[in-house]
Formats: structure tokens, C-alpha cells, sequence
């Protein structure tokens, strides 16, 4: 086992090799988004106000924060995206872990999503149904364009952005339509991939008025629904590195959680009332439905039953805009209910399709006596809220002042019967208190902020969010909580294509729901005095762009105090007796990221890397925390491209490979002690081919190949030390999922 110290060189050496090195950032994937987020030509006049947030072979100079990493559909669509780790899988310092889709979790600088704010279409997607499963669930095909901030969010972003934030807009049939001479259009999307299943798209779009000055404006209208069918995949056969920590057994295997059949309906109107009004309704129905162990991302080998998850998520939004050229008001209201079903099954666990239900009124009552994961759940998370956004324009050089109010209420709710009167073994704290099955928290917060050029050399940016949570406990105990999150920054463009910034955010969450699954059990108790969590990001980024190579990169410093851990084991001889309380230690985070990218003629080649170095009470590592984080080793992404455009061909070419971290004593914040940890690595390479006959420009085929190597793996970023894995037992108390092996996927594409 290596020391604390040894590792703490390591993170010194690290930090010099940046100095030396020079530059740092996150893969560049915002050509594409830079290229096909263009709006109709109806639209174009709304949009020179607006900057640039992170294109490619631009300058960058645009008073937008520089860890700011935008995805676009071009990307999305050439590498065939189905999931969010398709989405991300070419950024260094984004990790997707969970195995099966329905436990995919994202981790952005080794912090899961929870610890963002994470909007669709304006609709914040507050709550968290049940640790074992991701929150983020997205349909790539009809994905516009991904923001995500890393670190730390512009105060705009809303609530609960402590470490940053996510914002993914889909498409309208203006966007469908862009490029188009056509008022009206169709397109159909189907393919199938070896590793195993289907998938296709269908959707239907119209634009109506002639321009927007008739009576009702110039309207788009359309309609898209999507199905994916995965009745399972398999795990790789070869191994990377050291090969003790999988079964040879396990290679080849049909994944025991790996089913997945969904749906997902969009239906959006967009109306441009005139030159500055413009209205917006969109409405979004996704479901999904899987097989997987209780612990959607682990397997507990000496206590695995299986469940059938049933999601259900519908939400809408509304938005409204005024925009003139030094004037722009946004106003979205919103509304999302997502639920949960889980249903305990028997059966063969080998082979999901034996499995039978096991939630026999009988069963149930016993479920509800014993009052642990073995029962049926019925979990409801409804989120609604409003956001108002005022953009003021002024000076030569556009310097913007903006300004805004935001509400949000979280309601989660448990609607199968529960225990609600506590156990003999629950912590002394909990006697008397009555489990009412439900929690909720009201929002509201306000922000300003500038963006200012001080000189043509020289910008100022400064802003602050003041936010007020109101939250009333399962217990029916009330926690008001509120603070400020103010953030400054200085851009720095020495010469033309070099932008050099220095950052400080201070960003505040207060106490607020979480995970709903523990709703049902009087043993998670709550502290009845919780605090608001705090972080503290200061970076340094530097970015230089010329038009045939790109350098940039972070060097970064981040802290995190009172951390609300929801699962904080207050009895070691009792893994269910958790308690939500703020950790009395503070987080410690040093970490970079360095990218580069050539391009000349059609092609391009990019080079990626990252890492995370963790510390807890002067600890460095810390095991694996819901609801917190999963770090892992360094990462290294490697993005090759090819575009042949007289053919109507491209070809690319992306490799990740994260190395496996050393063995190290590293913090359990479950139970509040050291133990031995390390993460082993994996590395995958894809290919992707996708032509479009010049002369028959509506048609595309697409041909990707992943996990070429076929490699059997865990994904680091996977609990590797949950929350069952009791230090006094052996690592193999629980396992993550295996991820897909090599898969070859088909689809064609056509428009009418």
C-alpha cells in the first residue's frame, strides 16, 4: 500500500508538469455546435446580440466563462449518440459510470450530476428518485445543443448549480428546417446495433404564416417520437491492465441489467409573434423500462434480487421573449413529474426472462414489515418553477448587464403504503418522530451579474446569486436555509488569438430533497439542524486559438464544506441506519485539464487529458459517494477526423483510456474511517463512417463500431465502495455492472 505522502507527490508533480506544460481545458467539441445551431433566417435578426459561448478555430473572447464546453447534434448525430455516455464520451473530464442505462450517472470533474443544476429545454430537472439511478435522462437524436460549466455556474443558471451546471436544448422545426426552402418536412431515422437491439425515430414538422408580421405570426410546429429495444447487451472478453478484479467467467456474458425499452415524445411550438416577441411550448413524455438488481449499478451477490424499474417522466415548459438590440427579457415557467416503479421479481437471475413478480399482497405486507429494499416502491418527484431573465446591452463593446428572479418547489412524494412509526434499533434521535412519506422545499433566489470591457484587452466579470430554501423534512422538520454565490473573473487577451483567465466563485446549496427512495424507511434519519453546503472554485484558464491549432486548459483549486450526506452510517453493525447530516470535514479538490487540436484541410485531430486529486481531513482519495462523486485516474481522449465532402463522406476515429490509480488508504465518508482503495482503468476505441450522397443530400447512412478491442471492463466511475460495502467486508461485498463489449451499430437516415 503506498503512503499518503507518496500520493501527495504525485499530486505535486502533477501540478508542475502543468506549470511546465502550460495549458489547460476540456476537449473541443463545439465546432459542430457552432455550425448547427443556426436559426432560420426569420430569426437571424434576434441573434447578433448574442456571443459565441465555445466554438472551435474562433477567437474566444466573448466575456462567457472558459470552462464552458458546448456539444452540438453534428457530433451527436456522426457518432451515433443513443445514451448520455455517447454524449460525453470524447470530453476527458466527463465521466459516465452505472453500467446499465438506467443507472448512468454523470460526473463532471469526478462530481455526480446532483451536484449541478441540470435543465432540458428550460425544465430543471430537481429530485433524485433513487441513488442507484442517474437522473439525466435525454434522447440524443433530437438534441440541439449541451452547455455545460465545469467548476462553477454563471449566476443565470438558477438554484443548486454548487459545482456548475448543464443546459440541454432540443430542436424545433425551425432547426429541422434550417437550410431548407421547404415550409414542411418529415424525417425517419432506423438502426440496429449487434450488441443488441433496435432503435429508430420518426418525426414531423411544419412552419406556418409567412412572416412575423401576420395576424398570428410565423409559427413551427413539430412532433417527434423515438424507441429504443435493448433486450440486453454483452460484456467485453479482453482485459486491460490487471485482471483480478473481474471474473473470466463474466466474459462474453449477457449483463444481468442491461435490458432497456423506451419511448420518448416531443411535441414543441414555436411562434415569432413579430420582430420581438417570440412564444415557445414544449412537451416531453419519456419512458422507460428495465430489469436490473435493487442496486441498479451493483451486484450484491449475497442478496440479489432482481426488480423491474418502470419510469415515467413528463414534463413541459413555457417561454416567452423580448428581444430588441440593447433590450432582452426571458421568461420560462415549467413543469416535470417523473415516477418510479419498483417491483421485486423471482426467478432465474441469470436469465431476466424467467423472472416473475413477487409483489403478492402477501409479500408486500411482509416487505413493509421488514422495511428494507426487498419491498416494492412507488416514488413520485414532481419539480415546478419559474425563471425571469433581463438582458441589458451597452457600451462599444457589448458589455452586458443581466439581472432575474427564480422559484422552484420540489415535492417527493412515497404513494405505496410505508412504515411510518420507527423500529427498535433506530437512533436515539428518531424516537417520537412520524415518517410521513413525503418532503418538499420551496426556492427563490435572484441574480446579478456584469460583464464588462474594461479595455479592448481587458474584461471584468462579476455577478452573484442570493438564494433562500425553505425545507420541510419527511419528519415534518423545517430547515430554512440561505446564503450568497458571488463570482469574479478577469480575461486577459494579451495578443489576438490568446485569452488567459483567472476565476473565483463562491456557491451556495441549501438543504433541499434528495433521494426519494428513503422516503420509506424511519431509519434514515435527518439532522434537524442542516446547514447549506458551500463550495469554493479558483481556476486559471488560458486559451489560444489560431485557424489551423487550438491549446487551452484549467488548472484548478475547488473546496466543498458541509456536504449533505444522505447516507452517513451512524451504526457500522447496521448498514441501513443512515443519517442526512453535514459531513464535519471539507472537501478538497486539485485538478487540471489540457487539450489541443490541429486541423487543416478536412481534417482534425485532438488530444485530451484530465485528472482529479481528492482530499478529505488531509486524506488524500475518497471512496466512491452518492450524491458526491467518483474519482477515478487520469484520463486521456484521443479524437481523429476525416471529411472527404465532394464524396459525402467522414470518418472519425475516438479512443479513451483512463489509467488505473495506485493503491491507497482513502476516505469512506459512509462510515468515517480510512481503508484501502484503488480504481482500476480501461480503455475503448471507436470508429465511425458516415456518408451522404452529394447528389441525394436527404439520405445518410451511419456505421460506428465501439469498443472495437472488445474489452471487459468496470467503469471507475461506478461505486466501487458504496454504501453496502461495509469496510469489514471483503471487496467483494459488491461489484459494479460491466459495460458493452463491442457493438456495431447501423442507421439510416431520410428526409422528405
Amino acid at each position: 500500500m503506498k503512503s499518503t505522502s507518496r500520493h501527495t507527490k504525485t499530486v505535486k508533480h502533477a501540478v508542475l508538469f502543468l506549470g511546465i506544460s502550460m495549458a489547460l481545458s476540456h476537449t473541443l467539441l463545439a465546432e459542430e455546435a457552432s455550425k448547427d445551431t443556426t436559426k432560420p433566417e426569420s430569426f437571424k435578426h434576434k441573434m447578433h446580440t448574442l456571443k459565441a459561448i465555445d466554438t472551435v478555430g474562433v477567437r474566444v473572447h466573448t466575456g462567457t466563462f472558459e470552462n464552458t464546453l458546448t456539444i452540438g447534434d453534428k457530433f451527436l448525430g456522426n457518432t451515433q449518440a443513443s445514451n448520455i455516455r455517447d454524449i460525453t464520451q470524447a470530453d476527458s473530464s466527463l465521466e459516465v459510470g452505472g453500467g446499465s442505462q438506467i443507472a448512468s450517472k454523470l460526473y463532471i470533474r469526478g462530481l455526480e450530476e446532483q451536484m449541478l443544476n441540470v435543465s432540458v429545454d428550460g425544465i430543471t430537472q430537481g429530485g433524485n428518485a433513487f441513488h442507484h439511478q442517474g437522473s439525466i435522462n435525454l434522447n440524443p437524436a433530437i438534441i440541439k445543443s449541451i452547455t455545460i460549466q465545469k467548476g462553477y455556474a454563471s449566476p443565470e443558471s438558477g438554484p443548486g448549480a454548487l459545482v456548475g451546471s448543464m443546459k440541454v436544448e432540443t430542436k424545433n422545426a425551425f432547426d429541422m428546417l434550417r437550410g431548407s426552402k421547404k415550409k414542411y418536412g418529415a424525417i425517419l431515422d432506423l438502426g440496429a446495433f449487434s450488441n443488441f437491439g433496435l432503435d429508430g425515430s420518426a418525426a414531423v414538422y411544419g412552419i406556418l404564416g409567412k412572416d412575423a408580421n401576420s395576424f398570428l405570426g410565423k409559427t413551427g410546429v413539430m412532433v417527434y417520437y423515438s424507441k429504443q429495444y435493448m433486450p440486453y447487451y454483452r460484456a467485453g472478453s479482453t482485459i486491460y491492465g490487471r485482471s483480478d478484479f473481474v471474473k473470466p467467467s463474466d466474459r462474453n456474458e449477457k449483463v444481468q441489467s442491461s435490458k432497456n425499452n423506451s419511448d420518448n415524445v416531443v411535441a414543441k411550438i414555436t411562434t415569432e409573434l413579430n420582430e420581438a416577441n417570440s412564444l415557445e411550448f414544449t412537451y416531453n413524455f419519456m419512458t422507460s423500462n428495465t430489469i436490473t438488481p435493487f442496486a441498479a449499478n451493483v451486484f450484491i451477490p449475497t442478496e440479489n434480487p432482481l426488480y423491474n424499474n418502470d419510469l415515467f417522466n413528463n414534463q413541459g415548459s413555457f417561454k416567452y421573449e423580448y428581444n430588441t438590440e440593447k433590450f432582452k427579457a426571458n421568461w420560462n415557467t415549467y413543469y416535470s413529474q417523473k415516477k418510479l416503479f419498483l417491483y421485486p421479481l423471482a426467478g432465474d437471475d441469470s436469465d431476466p426472462s424467467t423472472v416473475v413478480s413477487s409483489s403478492s399482497p402477501e409479500a408486500m405486507e411482509e416487505a413493509k414489515d421488514h422495511d428494507d429494499e426487498v419491498r416494492p416502491l412507488n416514488i413520485a418527484v414532481q419539480t415546478a418553477g419559474s425563471d425571469l431573465v433581463f438582458t441589458n446591452t451597452f457600451g462599444k463593446n457589448d458589455s452586458l448587464f443581466k439581472y432575474g428572479l427564480n422559484y422552484q418547489l420540489i415535492y417527493q412524494s412515497l404513494r405505496n403504503d410505508f412504515r411510518t412509526d420507527p423500529h427498535g434499533h433506530t437512533v436515539e434521535e428518531a424516537a417520537g418522530f412520524t415518517n410521513r412519506g413525503r418532503e418538499y422545499a420551496n426556492i427563490i433566489g435572484g441574480f446579478v451579474s456584469l460583464d464588462y470591457h474594461l479595455l479592448d484587452s481587458l474584461s471584468f466579470q462579476a455577478g452573484s446569486r442570493y438564494d433562500f430554501y425553505n425545507y420541510v423534512d419527511k419528519f415534518n422538520q423545517v430547515h430554512n436555509t440561505n446564503n450568497i454565490s458571488p463570482s469574479v473573473a478577469l480575461v486577459y487577451t494579451p495578443i489576438d488569438p490568446l485569452d488567459i483567465k483567472l476565476s473565483y466563485a463562491f456557491s451556495m446549496r441549501g438543504a433541499k430533497p434528495t433521494d426519494a427512495s428513503l422516503l420509506y424507511s424511519v431509519d434514515a434519519n435527518i439532522d434537524k439542524n442542516l446547514k447549506s453546503e458551500q463550495a469554493q472554485n479558483t481556476e486559471l484558464d488560458i486559451n489560444y486559438q489560431s485557424d489551423h491549432f487550438n491549446l487551452r486548459g484549467s488548472l484548478y483549486y475547488q473546496t466543498i464544506h458541509n456536504f449533505i450526506n444522505s447516507y452517513f452510517n451512524t451504526d457500522p453493525e447496521d448498514e441501513h441506519a443512515f443519517l442526512k447530516t453535514n459531513m464535519p470535514g471539507y472537501v478538497e479538490i486539485l485538478g487540471y485539464e489540457v487539450a489541443g487540436k490541429v486541423m487543416y484541410g478536412g481534417f482534425s485531430a485532438s488530444l485530451g487529458a484530465s485528472q482529479q486529486f481528492p482530499f478529505y481531513k488531509g486524506v488524500y482519495g475518497i471512496t466512491d459517494s452518492f450524491e458526491l462523486g467518483a474519482f477515478t485516474g487520469a484520463t486521456l481522449t484521443l479524437n481523429l477526423n476525416y471529411d472527404i465532402k465532394d464524396w459525402g463522406l467522414s470518418f472519425g476515429w475516438l479512443s479513451r483510456v483512463v489509467l488505473t490509480t495506485g493503491e491507497f488508504s482513502a476516505y469512506n465518508l459512509y462510515f468515517n474511517t480510512t481503508e484501502n482503495y484503488q480504481k482500476f482503468g480501461y480503455d475503448t476505441h471507436n470508429l465511425y463512417i458516415n456518408y451522404t450522397p452529394p447528389k441525394h443530400d436527404n439520405l445518410t447512412l451511419r456505421l460506428a463500431f465501439t469498443n472495437i478491442i472488445n474489452r471487459l471492463y468496470i467503469n471507475p466511475a461506478s461505486p466501487r465502495k458504496e454504501v453496502f460495502a461495509n469496510p469489514k467486508d471483503s471487496d467483494e461485498a459488491s461489484y459494479p455492472i460491466y459495460e458493452p463489449g463491442f457493438n456495431a451499430k447501423f442507421s439510416i437516415s431520410y428526409k422528405i
